[in-house]
């Protein structure tokens, strides 16, 4: 199954809207520190994924979801700023690699 986009597709408006906020913010722009608060951020989406299930549940509460979406928000944020610090465009990159799966065999 190949993948469809329109030809107006946001991802490339987002990222660079992500880019704007954290300079206007005043955010650090050190790939370091980047790569290091998405590490934090993915951890801290994992300990909201994990916490329900510690406690003996076996599906994520309705009222946990309102955190977990901000933490996945978190970590979308820091991919983009990942991505456009190293020089990659995000839709560029997912178009390329979707072509690269759509020529695999895949196990089922």
């Amino acid at each position: 199954m190949s993948v469809t986009l329109k030809e107006n597709s946001r991802l490339k408006e987002i990222q660079k809207e992500i880019v704007r906020l954290r300079g206007e913010r005043n955010f650090s722009t050190d790939l370091m520190h980047i790569t290091l608060l998405l590490c934090e951020e993915m951890g801290e989406m994992l300990a909201q994924i994990r916490r329900p299930f510690i406690d003996g549940k076996q599906a994520l509460p309705e009222e946990d979801k309102s955190s977990l979406k901000h933490e996945i928000a978190d970590v979308f944020i820091l991919l983009n700023a990942l991505a456009d610090k190293v020089g990659v465009d995000l839709e560029d990159a997912w178009l390329s690699k979707e072509h690269i799966n759509d020529n695999r065999e895949w196990k089922k």
